[in-house]
């Protein structure tokens, strides 16, 4: 079986491996003196990287415009640390340093008019007014969605679930809470191109017994095959 479990204290877990297998493979952490590699923000460092890692993606971007030289944003650097401490594996958080002479043009085009300036970029781009990371989860919160996510409460659900986009993996989440947490949101905001995205509720009985699911949430990824394994 393709499941995947996590203890209550730590359901980020699920997803954080979609997320960051992808990230991790296409972004290099560069280096910002404000900013260490430890931080798991991710410092843009062309009109390129921002384009192909914030711009062109389906998933929700949360990118600081900041500067080396200003006060403000040295003040703000500790709460957008812990911003993307607690966002990590549910949205890109990225910095761009409109110092950079290779990134002012970019500042400029996305109407960047003070520092430090933060924006919420998924469809459209969006001014965060929060300045402190709980603030800004807010704020995040609001914009993240579930229409890529079905719902399913029985067999029969999963059946026809699984008859959609044959050609896609499909991921299951097992959850107790009335709602899709925010991870499975946005994990299923930036890949739902390339995978299905499933929920059932701890009282689908039926599903629950199907696949021996015994600690919510858990994850089940289903192969396009139909074959699952243990992730």
């Amino acid at each position: 079986m393709f499941t995947l479990r996590v203890g209550s204290a730590q359901p980020n877990g699920l997803w954080r491996g979609f997320i960051g297998l992808v990230l991790l493979t296409v972004i290099s952490h560069a280096s910002a003196e404000m900013y260490s590699e430890s931080d798991n923000i991710v410092i843009l460092e062309s009109a390129k990287e921002y384009k192909e890692l914030v711009h062109d993606t389906d998933g929700l971007a949360v990118v600081e415009f900041f500067s080396e030289s200003c006060p403000h944003c040295t003040q703000l650097a500790p709460q957008y640390v812990r911003l993307a401490k607690s966002m990590q594996g549910t949205v890109l958080v990225a910095a761009v340093d409109c110092g950079n002479p290779g990134m002012q043009k970019v500042c400029k085009k996305v109407g960047v008019q003070g520092l430090p300036s933060i924006k919420e970029v998924g469809k459209e781009s969006t001014d965060i007014r929060g300045r402190t990371a709980k603030a800004i989860v807010d704020e995040i919160s609001k914009v993240l969605t579930d229409e890529h996510i079905t719902v399913v409460s029985s067999e029969a659900d999963l059946a026809s679930a699984l008859t959609k986009k044959p050609m896609l993996p499909k991921a299951l989440l097992f959850t107790s809470r009335g709602d899709a947490p925010n991870g499975y949101k946005g994990v299923s905001m930036a890949f739902n191109s390339g995978m299905s995205f499933l929920m059932a509720m701890d009282t689908s009985v039926e599903l629950v017994m199907k696949f021996k699911i015994e600690d919510f949430p858990s994850l089940v990824l289903i192969k396009a095959d139909g074959s699952e394994e243990l992730f």
